[in-house]
C-alpha cells in the first residue's frame, strides 16, 4: 500500500532557490495552515507535479511554476522537488524532479531535467535510476498504484480545478472517462468492431476469389487426369512394346534353337535317307542300268575312253550351266526386289495404324468442342441469336458447325467486354461516390477540428488576458502610493534641499584648505628631490654589494647548468654517439667515425656535433620513409588493380560457365547417347558377323583396325560429356586429339560410322550369296526333269527322284534353307544398315551443337586459365604490397628512433648552450666588479654614516609635510562629503519626484492594460461559448457523414464485387470456348493430316504392291528363259547319259557296298541324352517353326501399333503438361488450399472477434454500472453527514450511454443530479457556490474510496471556501468520521490545506469526539519570511497542536 512521507521544495513559486523547505506527512491526518498568498497551494502543486509531471493550471507550461529570475536578479533559476514515498509494495522510494528557468532579453525558457528515482532495497542498500521526464511520468503512478487521471483529478486536485464535477458536460465526461479508464476499452471495442468488419469483407473477397480458383482447380484436375491417362497409356504402350520385344527375343531364340535342331535332324535324316535312298537307288539304278545298258556297246569299253567322253560332254554341260546360272541370278534379283517391296508395304501398314490413331484423337478433340459449348450455353442470354443457334446445333446429331462456335465465342467476348465496361463504370461511379462522401466527411471533420482549434487557440488568449489582469493588479497594488499629493510633497522636499546646499557652499567658501595643501605639496616635492640625490650618493657605496649578490646568483646559475648538462651528458652522450656512428655507417651516411665522448667541460661542442650528425641522419630517414610510403601507395594501387583484374576475370569465367549452362538441355544427353549407339552398333555388328563364313583375312584385319582406331580416338568415351566433367571431356575428346594431329571425337565417330557402314555392306553381300546358291539349286530341281523318264532330277548327282513326293520334300527343304538365310543374317545386316543411317543422321544434326559446345567450353577453359593468371598476378601484387608495407613500417620505426635520438641530441645541445651562456655571464660580471673596485679607490667621497643621517632627516621632514597635507585634505574631504551628502539627498528627492511621475504614468498604463485584457477575455469567452454551443450540431453532422460514408462504402463494395464476379464468369466462359475452339481446330488439322497421310500411305502401299507384281513377273520370264536353255541339252545328255550310265554302273556298284556299310553304322548310333526336342519329328518342329514365324509377324505388327499409340499419348501428355505449366494452372491446388484455409480461418477469426467484442462490452457495462452504484452509495452517506441544509436531500452521479453512441462504439455521459423533495434535478446551474464546493469534495472522497485501492491518500486544498459556519462544522464532522473509520488503514492519509484556523480547531474538536481517531500532535504553518532587500520567501514550520489559537 502506497504512502507519502516527505516533500522537499526548492526554487518553486515563492520558495527560495537557495534554501530547501520540507514537510512531512503523517497518517491519518496532516494539516497545513497559512495566510493567503504564502504558498500553501504550492504544496499540492508539488505533490501533483512530483507524481504525474503535470504543471499547475495557468503556469505557462511551467514557466510560472519556477521562481522568477527577475525577482532574484539572476538570469537562471534552478528548482527541485523531492518526494519520498512508499510504493504499493511497501518499498521506500524517492523521486527527484529538477527544473530550470532561463531569463533572456524578452522571453523566458523553461526546461525539465532528467528525473531520478532512488529506491531502498529490503537489505538497506540504495539504488538510483535516471529517467527521461516522459518515462518518469508513467513510472511514478504505477509505483503509487493508481492511474494518472486519479492523481490529477481526485487525490491531488488543484484548487482552481476542485469544482470539476459540476463543470460542463464535455469536461466532466473527459474527467470521468479518464478516471474510469473507459476510453481505452472503448477504443478496444472500436478496434475489434473494425477488425470484425474487415475480416467479414476479407472473407467475402476470399469467397469470390475461391470460386475462380475452384474452376481453375477443376480444369487443372481435368488436365491432370488426361495427362495421367496419357502417361498411363505411354506406360502401357512401353510395357506392351517391351513385352513385344521380350516375346520377339524369346521367339527368335526358340526359332533359332528349332532351326538348329531341324538342321541337325534334317542332316541326320537326310544322311539316313540318302544312304537308304542311295542303296535303293543304287540297286534300282544297277538293275535299271543293267537293263538299259544290256545292249550298249560301251559296257565293254575301257574306263579311260569313257572318262574322256564324259569330260567332253561335261565341258559342254558346264558352258550351258553358266548361261542358265546367269539367268537364275537375274531371277534372284527380281525376287529380292519383290521381297524388299513386301517389307516396305509392311512398314506402310504400321504407319497407317499410327495415322488412324492420330485421326481418332483429332475426332476426340473435335467432340470436346460440343461439351464446351454445352457448358457455355448457360452463360448466354436466352434471347440471343448465339443461344438459339447453339441450342439447335446441340440438339442436332450433325457435326457441330464452326460458325456456331465462333458466334458463341464472339457473343461471350462481347458480353465479357460489356460486363468489363459495366464493371469499370461501376468502379468509376463508386470511386466518385466515395470521393464525394470522403469530401463531405473531410468538410465536417475540418469544421469540427477548426472549431476545436479555434477553442484551443482562444484558451491561450484567455490565459494571457488573465495573466495580464493579475499582473496589472499586482502592479497596481505596488503603485497604490503613487498619487498627485505625494508628487507635490516630493517636489517641495527638493526645493528645501536646494536651499540647504546653497547655504553650506557659502559657508565653506571662506576657508583656505587649498592654500595649505598647495604649500605642503611643494615641500614634499623639494624634499623628495633631496632624498633622491642622497640615495644616489648612498647607492654608489652600496652598488658593490648588489654586484656581489648578482655575481653569486650567476655562479649558482652556472653551477646548476653544469649539473644539468653533466647529468644529461653522462646519460645520453654514449648512446647518441653510437647512434650517430650507426647512422653514418649505414646506407646513405657519410661513413665518418664518431670519437668517444670528451670530458664534460668540452661536451657542449660534442653535443652540437652529435646534433648535426643525427639531424642529417633523421633527414635521410625521413626521405626514406617518404619513399617507402610512396612505394607502398604504388604497390597498394597495383594490388587493387590486380584484384580488380582478377574480379573481372572471375566475372568472365562465371559468364562463360553460365554460357555452358545455357546450352540446350538435351545437347549433353544427345551427345552422350552417341556413345551408347556406337557401342550397340559395334556389338550388333560383331553378333551379325558370326553368321559370315569364309571372310577374308584382309577384311577381318580391316575391321579390327577400325575398332582399334575408334578406341584410340575415344569414340566410346562420349559419356564424359553427360557426367558434367567439361574440362576433362574437352581435354580428352578435343584438345588431345588435335594436339596429336588427329581428328576430334566427333570427327572420329563420324569416320567410324562410315567405316562400319562399309564393313556391314561387304558382309551383307557375302552373306546373301548362300541363299542365292540354294535358290539356284531349288529352281533347278523345280524346272529340270529327265528327258527320258520325265522324272525330276537332282542337279548335283544327276539322278532321278523315285517319287514326286521325294522331290517335293527336297524342294521344301531347300526353300526353308533359302528363307532361313533371307530372314536371318540378311535381316540382321539390314537392321545394322538402318542403324548406321540413323546414327549418321543424328551426327549431321548434332554437329552444330557439338561445335557450339566445343566453342563455349573452350571459352570457359580460356576464362578459367585467365582467372588463374590474374589470381597469380594478384597474389604477386599482394606480396609486393606486403613487402612495401613492411618496408614502410621499418622506415617509420627507424624514423621514430631517429626522431627520439634527435630530440635527445637537441636537449643535450640546448643544455650545453645554456651552460656556455651562464659561464659567459658569470665571467663578464667578475670583470665589471673588478673595474668598479678600482674606481671606488679614489678620494672626495662622504662616509656612509653622514649620508644615512642626512637621509633620515630629509625623510622626517617629508613625513611632516605629508601629515600636514593629509590633515588639510581630510578637512576638505569632510566638507565635500557633507556637500555630497546634501547633493545626494537632493538627487534622491529629485529621483523620488521622477519615480512618482513614472509610477503615475505606469499606473495609468497598467489600468489601460487591465481594461483591455478584461475586454479580450470577455470576447474570447463569448466566442468560445458560441463555438461550444454549435459543437453538438457539428459533431452530429460529422457522425452522420461518417455513417453515410460507411454505408456508401459497404454498398459500393458489394456492387463492385458483384460486377467483378459477372465479368470473371463471362471471361472464364469465353476463355473455355476459345480453348475448345482452338483444340477443335487442332483436331480438324489432325484429322486432315491423318486422312492425307492415310491417302499417301495407301498410294505408297499400292505402288509397293505393283513393284512386287512386276518383280515376280520378271522372275517368271527369266525362269522361262532358263527352261528354254535347258531343252538344248537333251541330245548331249543322251550321249552323256549313256557314258555316264556305264561309268555310273561301275561306280554305283562300288558305292552301294560303301553305303550299305555306312547305313549299318548310322542305324547303330544312339540319340543324345540332353536333347530338349527328343522324340519330336521334323514335321512337328516345322509346324512349330511356322507358328513362331507367324507369331513374330503378328508381334511386329502389334509393336508398330503400340508405338503409334505411344507417340499419340506423348503428344497428348505434352499438350496437357504445357497447359498445366501456364500461370493460370500452375500451383492452383496450393492456391486453392491456401484460399480455403484463409477463408475458414478468416471466418473463425471473425466469430472469435465477435465473441471477444461481446464479452468486453458486457464486462465494460457491468464494471461501469457497479462502480457508479458504489460511488453513489458513498456519496449518499457522506452527503447526509456533511450537508446541513434542508433543500437538498442527496446528490448522485447519473451515467448513461450517449444518444449518438452505437453498440459498436459504446460511450457514456455523466452529470451530477440532486434530489429535492423527491424530484431529481441537474445540480449544475441550480446550486450555490458553497453547495458546489461541498458536492465536489464529497464526490472526490467517494472516488478516492472507490478507485484508490492501493493508495489511501487524499489532499483537500481550501475545502471551506464559500462554506458557511454550519457546513464548515458538518464538513469537519464528516472528515473526522472518515478519519475514524479508516484509521485502521495504515496507509490512509488526509492532507488538509486551509487558511481557516477555526476549521482546524473544529476538526480537532470533532476528532477528539470520535472513538478510534487519533489527533495529530502538530500541524504545519506556511508563512512568508523576509530575507533582506525587500525579498520574501515561503517558509514551512512545524507547530505543536497545543499552540493552535
Amino acid at each position: 500500500m502506497s504512502q507519502i512521507e516527505k516533500l522537499a521544495i526548492r526554487g518553486i513559486r515563492a520558495f527560495s532557490p537557495d534554501r530547501e523547505q520540507a514537510i512531512e506527512f503523517e497518517s491519518p491526518l496532516t494539516m497545513i495552515v497559512g495566510a493567503n498568498g504564502c504558498g500553501k497551494t504550492t504544496v499540492i502543486e508539488c505533490l501533483k507535479f512530483g507524481t504525474t509531471g503535470q504543471a499547475p493550471p495557468g503556469s505557462a507550461s511551467g514557466k510560472a511554476f519556477v521562481h522568477d529570475p527577475k525577482v532574484t536578479g539572476v538570469s537562471e533559476v534552478k528548482a527541485q522537488l523531492k518526494l519520498r514515498f512508499k510504493n504499493y509494495g511497501g518499498q521506500r522510494m524517492v523521486v527527484v524532479r529538477s527544473m530550470q528557468l532561463t531569463q533572456k532579453k524578452t522571453t523566458a525558457t523553461f526546461k525539465q531535467l532528467d528525473g531520478v528515482i532512488r529506491a531502498t532495497k529490503p537489505d538497506g542498500s540504495k539504488t538510483s535510476y535516471t529517467h527521461k521526464c516522459g518515462e518518469l511520468d508513467k513510472t511514478v503512478p504505477i509505483m503509487i498504484g493508481v492511474s494518472r487521471a486519479v492523481l490529477e483529478s481526485v487525490i491531488f486536485c488543484h484548487q482552481e480545478d476542485s469544482s470539476w464535477p459540476l463543470q460542463e458536460g464535455a469536461v466532466l465526461k473527459k474527467r470521468f472517462d479518464d478516471i474510469f479508464d473507459s476510453a481505452r476499452y472503448t477504443k478496444a471495442l472500436d478496434v475489434l468492431n473494425k477488425q470484425k468488419k474487415g475480416l467479414a469483407s476479407k472473407a467475402k473477397d476470399i469467397s469470390g476469389d475461391l470460386k475462380g480458383l475452384h474452376a481453375d482447380k477443376v480444369a487443372a484436375q481435368d488436365h491432370l487426369k488426361r495427362k495421367a491417362s496419357a502417361e498411363k497409356a505411354i506406360e502401357s504402350a512401353d510395357a506392351a512394346i517391351k513385352a513385344s520385344d521380350d516375346k520377339q527375343a524369346s521367339l527368335r531364340d526358340e526359332k533359332a534353337r528349332i532351326s538348329d535342331k531341324m538342321r541337325k535332324l534334317q542332316a541326320q535324316e537326310q544322311g539316313l535317307q540318302e544312304c537308304r535312298a542311295e542303296v535303293d537307288g543304287l540297286e534300282r539304278s544297277l538293275k535299271y542300268l543293267e537293263e538299259r545298258l544290256a545292249d550298249s556297246a560301251l559296257m565293254d569299253e575301257d574306263d579311260d575312253v569313257l572318262a574322256a567322253t564324259a569330260a567332253r560332254l561335261q565341258e559342254e554341260e558346264d558352258s550351258q550351266f553358266e548361261i542358265i546360272n546367269k539367268l537364275e541370278r537375274e531371277a534372284g534379283k527380281h525376287r529380292e526386289r519383290a521381297e524388299a517391296a513386301k517389307k516396305e508395304a509392311s512398314r506402310v501398314d504400321g504407319e497407317t495404324g499410327s495415322a488412324e490413331a492420330e485421326k481418332r484423337r483429332g475426332e476426340a478433340e473435335v467432340s470436346d468442342l460440343r461439351d464446351a459449348l454445352a457448358d457455355a450455353k448457360g452463360d448466354l442470354d436466352d434471347t440471343s441469336d448465339a443461344y438459339a443457334r447453339l441450342s439447335q446445333a446441340l440438339s442436332s446429331s450433325e457435326p457441330l458447325d464452326r460458325d456456331v462456335a465462333a458466334l458463341v465465342q464472339k457473343t461471350l467476348d462481347e458480353k465479357g467486354q460489356e460486363l468489363a465496361e459495366a464493371e469499370a463504370a461501376t468502379e468509376k461511379e463508386a470511386n466518385e461516390a466515395l470521393r464525394r462522401e470522403e469530401s463531405v466527411v473531410a468538410e465536417k471533420r475540418n469544421a469540427v477540428e477548426g472549431a476545436a482549434d479555434e477553442v484551443a487557440a482562444l484558451a491561450p488568449k484567455v490565459a494571457e488576458a488573465e495573466r495580464i489582469q493579475r499582473e496589472a493588479d499586482d502592479q497596481l497594488r505596488k503603485l497604490r502610493n503613487a498619487t498627485d499629493a505625494s508628487l507635490t510633497q516630493a517636489k517641495k522636499k527638493v526645493e528645501d534641499q536646494n536651499k540647504r546646499l546653497d547655504d553650506f557652499r557659502s559657508e565653506r567658501g571662506a576657508r583656505t584648505h587649498d592654500q595649505v595643501i598647495k604649500k605642503c605639496v611643494e615641500d614634499e616635492r623639494r624634499l623628495a628631490d633631496e632624498i633622491e640625490e642622497t640615495n644616489r650618493s648612498l647607492g654608489l657605496l652600496e652598488g658593490n654589494e648588489d654586484d656581489e649578490r648578482e655575481l653569486g646568483v650567476l655562479e649558482h646559475a652556472a653551477t646548476q647548468c653544469l649539473d644539468r648538462f653533466s647529468e644529461a651528458y653522462s646519460r645520453d652522450a654514449a648512446d647518441l654517439r653510437e647512434a650517430a656512428e650507426d647512422y653514418e655507417q649505414s646506407e646513405g651516411g657519410g661513413g665518418a667515425v664518431v670519437n668517444e665522448p670528451p670530458p664534460v667541460e668540452d661536451g657542449a661542442e660534442f653535443a652540437d656535433r652529435l646534433k648535426s650528425l643525427i639531424a642529417s641522419a633523421k633527414s635521410r630517414l625521413d626521405d626514406a620513409k617518404a619513399t617507402a610510403s610512396s612505394n607502398n601507395a604504388s604497390c597498394t594501387a597495383d594490388e587493387r588493380s590486380a584484384q580488380q583484374a582478377e574480379a573481372s576475370a572471375r566475372a568472365a569465367s562465371r559468364e562463360a560457365s553460365r554460357a555452358v549452362d545455357a546450352l540446350p538441355s538435351d545437347t549433353r544427353s544427345k551427345l552422350a547417347s552417341i556413345k551408347k549407339k556406337c557401342a550397340a552398333l559395334k556389338d550388333a555388328e560383331k553378333a551379325a558377323a558370326e553368321d559370315v563364313e569364309d571372310e577374308s583375312e584382309e577384311d577381318a584385319q580391316a575391321v579390327e583396325e577400325l575398332y582399334k582406331t575408334a578406341d584410340d580416338l575415344n569414340v566410346f568415351e562420349w559419356a564424359r560429356i553427360d557426367k558434367g566433367d567439361d574440362d576433362l571431356a574437352l581435354e580428352t575428346l578435343v584438345a588431345t586429339p588435335l594436339s596429336q594431329s588427329k581428328p576430334d571425337a566427333f570427327q572420329a565417330t563420324a569416320a567410324f560410322v562410315r567405316g562400319i557402314s562399309s564393313v556391314i555392306a561387304r558382309r551383307k553381300e557375302a552373306v546373301t550369296q548362300i541363299p542365292e546358291a540354294m535358290d539356284y539349286l531349288l529352281k533347278k530341281i523345280q524346272t529340270k526333269t529327265n528327258k527320258h523318264t520325265g522324272c525330276k532330277q537332282c542337279p548335283v548327282c544327276k539322278r532321278d527322284f523315285d517319287e514326286d513326293a521325294e522331290a517335293q520334300r527336297t524342294i521344301e527343304r531347300l526353300d526353308k534353307i533359302v528363307k532361313k538365310h533371307a530372314q536371318g543374317s540378311g535381316a540382321a545386316f539390314n537392321d545394322l544398315t538402318t542403324s548406321c543411317s540413323e546414327i549418321q543422321a543424328e551426327l549431321d544434326a548434332l554437329e552444330p551443337q557439338w561445335r557450339a559446345w566445343v566453342s563455349t567450353l573452350q571459352k570457359k577453359v580460356s576464362a578459367e586459365k585467365d582467372v588463374d593468371e590474374k589470381r597469380s598476378a594478384a597474389s604477386n601484387a599482394s606480396d609486393a604490397a606486403k613487402d612495401a608495407a613492411s618496408s614502410l613500417r621499418d622506415a617509420e620505426a627507424s624514423s621514430v628512433r631517429a626522431s627520439s635520438s634527435y630530440e635527445k641530441a637537441c636537449h643535450l645541445s640546448d643544455l650545453g648552450s645554456q651552460l656556455r651562456d651562464a659561464v659567459h655571464a658569470r665571467d663578464a660580471k667578475k670583470e665589471s666588479l673588478d673595474r668598479a673596485a678600482q674606481d671606488a679607490g679614489t678620494g672626495g667621497r662622504r662616509s656612509r654614516r653622514d649620508i644615512t643621517r642626512d637621509l633620515k632627516r630629509l625623510q622626517d621632514e617629508k613625513e611632516t609635510a605629508v601629515n600636514k597635507r593629509a590633515q588639510a585634505e581630510k578637512d576638505k574631504a569632510e566638507g565635500l562629503q557633507q556637500e555630497n551628502a546634501m547633493i545626494s539627498r537632493k538627487a534622491e528627492a529629485s529621483k523620488a519626484v521622477s519615480d512618482l511621475e513614472q509610477q503615475l504614468a505606469e499606473k495609468r498604463r497598467w489600468e489601460a492594460s487591465r481594461d483591455d485584457a478584461a475586454k479580450t477575455k470577455r470576447d474570447c469567452e463569448k466566442r468560445e461559448k458560441d463555438i461550444k454551443a454549435d459543437a453538438p450540431q457539428r459533431k452530429a453532422a460529422l457522425d452522420k457523414a461518417r455513417r453515410d460514408q460507411d454505408e456508401a462504402t459497404t454498398s459500393w463494395t458489394a456492387r463492385k464485387k458483384k460486377a467483378r464476379a459477372k465479368t470473371n464468369g463471362a471471361k472464364a466462359a469465353a476463355y473455355a470456348v476459345q480453348q475448345a475452339v482452338a483444340q477443335a481446330a487442332r483436331g480438324d488439322k489432325r484429322i486432315a493430316d491423318a486422312e492425307k497421310t492415310l491417302a499417301e500411305l495407301s498410294e505408297t502401299k499400292a505402288q509397293y504392291e505393283r513393284e512386287v507384281s512386276e518383280a515376280e513377273d520378271a522372275a517368271a520370264d527369266v525362269n522361262a528363259q532358263v527352261a528354254e536353255a535347258s531343252k538344248s541339252e537333251d541330245t548331249r545328255m543322251l550321249e552323256k547319259k549313256e557314258v555316264e550310265g556305264v561309268l555310273e554302273y561301275r561306280a554305283q556298284r562300288k558305292k552301294k557296298e560303301a553305303c550299305e556299310a555306312k547305313l549299318a553304322r548310322a542305324q547303330d548310333r544312339a540319340p543324345e541324352e540332353d536333347d530338349e526336342f527328343a522324340g519330336k519329328s521334323q514335321q512337328d518342329l516345322a509346324r512349330r517353326l511356322s507358328r513362331i514365324t507367324q507369331e513374330l509377324e503378328r508381334v511386329a505388327a502389334e509393336k508398330g501399333e503400340h508405338e503409334g499409340q505411344r507417340k499419340q499419348a506423348r503428344e497428348v501428355a505434352r499438350e496437357h503438361a504445357n497447359d498445366l505449366a501456364t500461370a493460370r494452372y500452375k500451383g492452383v491446388e496450393e492456391r486453392h488450399r491456401r484460399a480455403m484455409i484463409d477463408k475458414e480461418t478468416t471466418e473463425m477469426a471473425c466469430k472469435d472477434v465477435e465473441h471477444y467484442w461481446t464479452a468486453l462490452d458486457k464486462a465494460l457495462g457491468s464494471f461501469h454500472r457497479l462502480k457508479i452504484e458504489e460511488i453513489n452509495r458513498i456519496i449518499k452517506e457522506l452527503w447526509s453527514v456533511t450537508y446541513m441544509g434542508e433543500d437538498i436531500d442527496t446528490i448522485e452521479i447519473v451515467s448513461g450511454e450517449d444518444n449518438g453512441s452505437k453498440r459498436a462504439a459504446r460511450s457514456y455521459n455523466y452529470h451530477v443530479r440532486m434530489r429535492k423533495q423527491g424530484a431529481a434535478l441537474d445540480m449544475k446551474g441550480r446550486c450555490s457556490a458553497g453547495q458546489r464546493v461541498l458536492a465536489s469534495i464529497v464526490i472526490r472522497l467517494a472516488l478516492a474510496q472507490t478507485f484508490c485501492i492501493k493508495c489511501g491518500i487524499l489532499a483537500l486544498d481550501e475545502p471551506t471556501t464559500n462554506l458557511d459556519e454550519a457546513n464548515r462544522r458538518s464538513l469537519a464532522h464528516g472528515l473526522s468520521r472518515i478519519i475514524a473509520d479508516r484509521a485502521r488503514q495504515s496507509n490512509f492519509q488526509l492532507v488538509v490545506i486551509t487558511h481557516d484556523e477555526e476549521f482546524i480547531a473544529t476538526l480537532r474538536t470533532e476528532m477528539a469526539a470520535q472513538a478510534g481517531a487519533s489527533m495529530p500532535e502538530h500541524y504545519w504553518r506556511i508563512s512568508r519570511e523576509e530575507v533582506g532587500q525587500g525579498k520574501f520567501y515561503s517558509k514551512i514550520d512545524k507547530i505543536p497542536m497545543d499552540q493552535l489559537q
